[in-house]
């Protein structure tokens, strides 16, 4: 728990060093003309066929061999049936997609493999829209949040946006809303004034769920992160870390390296109006022992009405 804020940074660090990796090389195996699955991992894309019992043997050998399976990709049977196979044999970030070829529409299936639950989260989905140029991507389990890559790297990669706090200032947070007014920052005090009126926002969950650990810990409480809609996204400013790694650099770099990391520093307030959900974990961990099932997750509304007019703690909000 005495990793601190720092890691974030380090992160972000890392990113922007590997930043070349979303314009290094996939490599297909595979030419389904129409609708087919997508598996990518590490620097390969495979397309399977909707009846993977008839494909290809040699594919069927590349994605046995390189995965880890004990059986021929053909022996599962059906597409799920190899999703738990891959999932029970790989603990690394691992892709799984069906793509619609009448619609150049790519959906992810959601995956706890690499924490894959959301294509902003990860640069190896990054990589495969890079590499299959879809003209929309969805998540299977959000199927009405549809991004359209244009120019990925150049416009912010989401319309909905994540800010970690802890359930210690969650009644405030609940009627005031979120406020750049730094008071509450669990920022050391030299950091807090170079991010003086700006509030950090991000559109990846984990970047988020760091901040949320870091203020549960300070504060002796849980680990809470709010999602909320932003109007205007084509006006995010970069964040201070992001900015920090390009001092020479000029303003466009350092707001496509902020969109390409999906971090921001937001000159504002978020009203509790502008609130979509809440996720709570009835427990504090380190960052990498959380898995998407360690939250639980609530309509803002719900929590906002417990809390303000009936009284109710975080924790019985969920329960409300």
């Amino acid at each position: 728990m005495k990793k601190d804020i720092q890691i974030l940074t380090s992160l972000y660090e890392q990113i922007l060093r590997d930043n070349s990796e979303l314009l290094s090389e996939m490599f297909i195996h595979g030419n389904e003309p129409n609708d087919c699955f997508i598996i990518a991992y590490s620097s390969n894309i495979w397309k399977l066929p909707p009846d993977i019992s008839n494909m290809d043997s040699v594919i069927s050998d590349s994605i046995q061999k390189i995965l880890n399976l004990s059986n021929s990709v053909n022996a599962y049977g059906n597409f799920a049936n190899l999703i738990r196979a891959i999932s029970n044999s790989m603990n690394m970030e691992v892709m799984f997609a069906e793509y619609h070829k009448k619609n150049n529409h790519l959906i992810i299936i959601d995956s706890d493999i690499g924490h894959v639950k959301n294509f902003n989260e990860s640069n190896l989905i990054k990589k495969v829209i890079f590499k299959l140029s879809p003209s929309q991507v969805s998540m299977l389990s959000d199927p009405d949040n549809i991004y359209r890559p244009d120019g990925m790297t150049n416009k912010p990669n989401s319309s909905i946006y994540y800010h970690g706090t802890s359930s210690f200032y969650i009644p405030e947070i609940m009627k005031r809303g979120l406020i750049a007014d730094n008071s509450n920052s669990n920022w050391s005090d030299s950091k807090k004034q170079k991010r003086k009126g700006k509030l950090f926002i991000t559109s990846n969950f984990r970047y988020s769920l760091i901040h949320a650990i870091n203020s549960a810990t300070k504060t002796n409480s849980l680990p809470v992160i709010i999602s909320f809609n932003v109007r205007f996204p084509d006006l995010l400013p970069p964040d201070y870390d992001v900015s920090n790694n390009y001092k020479n650099g000029d303003n466009n770099k350092k707001l496509k390296a902020s969109r390409e990391v999906g971090v921001y520093g937001y000159s504002g307030n978020i009203l509790p109006q502008n609130f979509k959900s809440v996720y709570y974990a009835d427990q504090l961990k380190n960052v990498d022992d959380y898995i998407k099932q360690d939250f639980k997750r609530q309509d803002a509304k719900v929590v906002e009405n417990a809390i303000m007019y009936k009284g109710m703690t975080i924790q019985e909000s969920f329960d409300y």
